[in-house]
């Protein structure tokens, strides 16, 4: 079964619907969201809509969880997207789970945005915490998000997965990233998927609404 981990959206339209043309393309069996599908960018009621539409289960990010509990923090991106949402968008956001444990073809995964005790845990390759999170690890597989970087590695014995960002990655590149996971009894082949999609239009849709310059830049360098 191959089955797709996407995260960390941040109410990209253009990125999220080229990643849905490379998922189907891939002939992918399911797909699940590993959280942040709003803040940052200006389309976040489309990029919602897309994911309901589609019916992917997915968890709340820590972004999510500022905005449609209004605890911005000064922030003012967040809160002009809390009064973007509509109400039925913020109610599907406040309902998604904190993570998802399932078992595929026999191998037992367990997804979260940030790390198993925190969304905004951060869980980069090789540290401490990382290690120390696949040592406790009950399931085979640990999916996660939040850092914007991917990356697929070995510990322990399990498997972990960071699918990095759709819609504001931070290594390096502009383009969008997924993971793709194939999924059989006693098998599993990980790799992580780059996807270009059209980031002029996505710069200029920012530009004509006001959004900082700075957050321009780094949508365009895929940094920040």
């Amino acid at each position: 079964m191959k089955v797709a981990f996407i995260s960390d959206i941040h109410s990209n339209l253009e990125a999220l619907k080229a990643v849905l043309k490379s998922i189907r393309e891939n002939n992918t069996d399911r797909i699940y969201c590993l959280g942040d599908l709003v803040g940052y960018l200006n389309r976040p009621n489309e990029v919602v809509d897309t994911i309901r539409g589609e019916g992917i289960e997915a968890i709340i990010g820590n972004n999510d969880r500022d905005i449609v509990f209004e605890d911005f923090k000064g922030d003012e991106i967040k809160e002009w997207t809390y009064n973007t949402l509509t109400p039925e968008n913020i109610r599907f956001l406040r309902n998604l789970p904190r993570d998802i444990s399932l078992t595929i073809e026999g191998n037992r995964l367990k997804l979260v945005h940030g790390g198993l005790k925190s969304c905004r845990e951060y869980l980069r390759e090789g540290e401490e915490n990382t290690l120390e999170a696949l040592l406790s690890l009950e399931e085979d597989i640990l999916i996660a998000a939040h850092t914007h970087i991917p990356y697929i590695d070995f510990y322990n014995n399990k498997m972990m997965v960071n699918c990095g960002s759709v819609g504001k990655p931070k290594f390096g590149s502009p383009y969008a990233s997924y993971a793709l996971l194939t999924l059989e009894e006693d098998h599993v082949v990980a790799e992580i998927v780059e996807v270009e999609y059209d980031v002029a239009s996505t710069v200029a849709s920012l530009r004509e609404e006001g959004f900082p310059e700075e957050l321009i830049e780094e949508i365009q360098r895929g940094k920040g």
